[in-house]
């Protein structure tokens, strides 16, 4: 007889902030599985961090969570890294931009996306917004988000403060649809 945990796959949760939390809600809403949820506090914020940097910290943070807990699947939980680096495998995981529902959300053609300093001034933003055929009619903004200010509660964790504006891509002006690629969900203005 086949045991049914058997048959459930491990799965690692992780970034540097809290992004993971929606992620690992979204995962439990589909499949009951164990699912490790690692923040990568020694390394925040990844918002900060060069391409070269973020490139060394995903590495051995995916080494370490394969030694210490052999999980099945890995998801990176964080847009910066996922934008920033071309992380998907079998095994891997990442999360961006929900373009696609933007698309749908948007009654201005006028999308935002939350990212940090480091993805949007990244090559990875626009060329991700390329490969999905935003039509040209659509204008899309990147937002900056915590710019690498720390601010904790009485609990530990650890937040970002949002400020700040990063560039316009692909021109217009304000969006009325802002999205977070740790986050499927859209929210309207």
């Amino acid at each position: 007889m086949i045991n049914q945990n058997e048959l459930l796959a491990k799965i690692v949760v992780f970034d540097s902030g809290l992004g993971s939390l929606s992620i690992i809600k979204e995962i439990q809403k589909i499949v009951k599985t164990e699912i490790v949820y690692f923040a990568d506090q020694k390394n925040y914020p990844y918002g900060n961090k060069s391409q070269a940097q973020l490139g060394s910290i995903i590495k051995k943070t995916i080494i370490l969570l394969e030694k210490k807990f052999a999980p099945d699947i890995i998801v990176i939980a964080s847009n910066t890294p996922s934008l920033m680096l071309n992380l998907q495998t079998k095994k891997i995981v990442d999360v961006k931009p929900p373009l696609k529902l933007a698309l749908k959300k948007s009654k201005s053609k006028k999308i935002g996306i939350l990212a940090t300093k480091s993805a949007i001034e990244s090559k990875g933003l626009e060329n991700y917004i390329k490969e999905n055929n935003i039509p040209k009619s659509y204008s899309t903004t990147a937002l900056g988000l915590g710019l690498g200010k720390k601010w904790f509660n009485s609990s530990g964790f650890v937040f970002e403060v949002l400020v700040g504006v990063g560039r316009t891509i692909g021109g217009g002006d304000q969006p009325d649809a802002i999205f977070r690629g740790d986050i499927g969900l859209g929210y309207r203005f």
